[in-house]
């Protein structure tokens, strides 16, 4: 038998890993039990796959949709399926021979940051995908933020000139944070990655 290249053998490890994180997170419920609630989600996952993921014996075949339907089986984040050893201080090998923090991976996944300094060093410099979710997180916080100074304001806890001044600031902000949000998406539909 030929020997295992790097990649390959990063992917066997992922997968193995994955799958005894999995087995972790499912407790004491059998292979059986998961398989139904997979079912349940839309897209039934046998026993014997969950068995040899269990086990490491289904090296590099596990999908991206059974890894989200298995996360959702089992209500854990799928990051936490793919890079969960360790989390949050431990390290992870993301791709082929690069390692970082597993937090520092997740953040590279879920696009809060991107991708960590490779093997020479050198960081990855923000890119659109990295700037859209900030705007879309910014966004999220800015009308939370409108929100509550509402409901402080009708709650008549607070009266004077800096209500409407609060107001129109964070309606400006939430205007100027949507306008960033759509310009972002439109970039990327148009494959305007920096």
């Amino acid at each position: 038998m030929p020997k295992k290249q790097p990649a390959e053998q990063w992917e066997v490890a992922l997968v193995r890993d994955t799958g005894a994180a999995m087995k972790r997170a499912r407790g004491t419920k059998s292979a059986r039990e998961l398989s139904d609630e997979t079912a349940d989600l839309g897209r039934r996952i046998s026993p014997t796959v969950i068995a040899k993921l269990d086990s490491g014996h289904r090296a590099a075949m596990l999908t991206v949709s059974e890894l989200l339907v298995l996360a959702a089986a089992l209500n854990v984040p799928p990051i936490l399926l793919l890079f969960g050893d360790g989390y949050p201080g431990g390290e992870v090998e993301y791709l082929p021979g690069r390692t970082a923090s597993t937090w520092r991976a997740a953040q590279w996944f879920s696009g809060e940051s991107p991708l960590p300094a490779g093997p020479d060093g050198t960081a990855s410099p923000p890119n659109t995908g990295t700037e859209l979710v900030a705007a879309v997180r910014g966004l999220a916080d800015a009308v939370r933020n409108l929100s509550d100074a509402a409901a402080w304001v009708d709650a008549g806890e607070e009266h004077g000139e800096s209500e409407s001044f609060v107001r129109d600031q964070l309606q400006h902000n939430v205007a100027t944070l949507a306008a960033r949000v759509a310009k972002l998406q439109e970039e990327l539909q148009k494959g305007g990655q920096r």
